[in-house]
């Protein structure tokens, strides 16, 4: 890690993003639950994983790459994965949770888009699973993924993930699913949000 740090060339290459993002995410997470253990330290264990997502790698490519057994470079993902969850709690909302203020700059498209605050859709992740669940997982163009329900507001911001769903589920499910969260932003009367997804069914 310390190798990759100190070349920003190396940093990019192998966290796909810059020392400065990594140290400010690596600081951002503490409050969550990061911390150095005697077996890894905070910012080892928040570069592995973050090794993992940048490369979609496996544990057994990260154990040869870190240099660190099976189990706790296991524990540190599932770890880190968890308090990457919490902290995205916090950051995947609303700026403003009772929308005083429609976005001046669809004036110029009034009156199609008066009191929207935000567009959501949706879009299917590659991901791998069991083969005894992979039928469940199979979406309309025969791959297997997950099907997620984003929002983002007028400055295109994520303000809702919804993911988790199996491909081969509709959208109008995923939806539906997604509006029964409580962390779900829904609009003030009067207000709307774009609802890209319905409008291409």
């Amino acid at each position: 890690m310390k190798l990759s740090l100190d070349d920003p060339t190396k940093c990019i290459d192998n966290l796909r993003m810059s020392r400065d993002a990594f140290l400010n995410l690596h600081d951002r997470l503490l409050p969550y639950g990061l911390k150095s253990t005697k077996d890894c330290g905070s910012m080892e264990a928040l570069g592995l994983y973050i090794w993992i997502c940048a490369h979609r790698a496996g544990v057994r490519e990260c154990r040869d790459r870190f240099e660190r057994s099976l189990d706790t470079i296991s524990r540190k993902t599932s770890k880190l994965a968890e308090i990457m969850f919490r902290w995205a709690q916090t950051v995947l909302v609303p700026a403003d949770r009772h929308y005083t203020q429609v976005s001046s700059e669809l004036a110029e498209y009034a009156p199609w888009f008066d009191g929207c605050i935000g567009a959501i859709d949706g879009t299917h992740i590659p991901v791998e699973v069991n083969q005894e669940a992979k039928a469940d997982f199979i979406n309309r163009d025969g791959e297997v993924s997950i099907n997620v329900c984003a929002i983002v507001d007028m400055h295109g911001r994520f303000t809702y993930v919804g993911a988790g769903k199996a491909g081969a589920c509709h959208d109008m499910a995923v939806l539906q699913d997604c509006q029964a969260d409580q962390r779900f932003p829904h609009p003030p009367p009067g207000l709307c949000i774009f609802f890209k997804l319905m409008m291409q069914q």
